[in-house]
């Protein structure tokens, strides 16, 4: 006996996109909250945050951060981060736009017949040795972030005992804060949007 067999729709695949790694620069005022306010933003998203590095800028009384994370999509919290007070101006880094640097340092042990290869090795990855006590050898590395990742792989083939690396630091060719920043705003700034800023009281929600 033939029975009508009626075939069933084919389920519905969605497929999230990868996350990707995004650079962030913020420039902010120095003052008590600032910070945690801006990485409060961060935090709530749960994004997989690989470097922040927060320092001095040109300018006095102003910090910049420079914050690289794995994210789908960015441009929500970099309008969130925009609408905060003491924040001054944000950017998503693309390629070729800012010079890019990071310094990394290695603590290696270096056993006797090693130590011609461990040169040769920091010479071919541009690094330098900076201290020899007995028989262990500090390297230091300032260059791009990826001969930085070159140097790591390489240093690890040595019985590597201690690594640092300070994330990207960044200075870009064309300064977004410049065209930002008002003298005649107080300390509150401009802002990159037309929202108004958000207050502490607000971002902290």
């Amino acid at each position: 006996m033939n029975a009508d067999i009626t075939p069933q729709a084919a389920p519905i695949v969605r497929v999230r996109p990868a996350p990707r790694k995004h650079t962030i620069v913020v420039q902010l005022h120095d003052r008590p909250g600032a910070l945690y306010r801006a990485v409060g933003l961060i935090r709530r998203r749960d994004w997989n945050v690989e470097s922040l590095v927060v320092g001095a800028s040109e300018r006095p009384g102003t910090s910049r951060m420079v914050l690289v994370v794995m994210a789908v999509d960015v441009h929500q919290v970099l309008q969130q981060l925009t609408r905060l007070v003491d924040v001054i101006s944000v950017a998503e880094l693309g390629r070729g736009d800012a010079l890019v640097r990071e310094t990394a340092l290695a603590v290696v042990e270096v056993a006797d017949g090693d130590h011609a290869r461990l040169e040769k090795t920091a010479a071919e990855t541009g690094a330098r040795i900076t201290d020899r006590a007995h028989s262990r050898v500090l390297l230091e590395l300032t260059a791009d972030p990826a001969r930085v990742d070159a140097f790591v792989q390489e240093i690890r083939k040595f019985d590597l005992k201690q690594l640092a690396r300070t994330g990207p630091i960044v200075i870009r060719e064309s300064d977004p804060a410049a065209e930002y920043i008002d003298p005649h705003a107080g300390d509150a700034g401009t802002h990159t949007l037309t929202e108004r800023a958000l207050t502490p009281q607000e971002s902290a929600r």
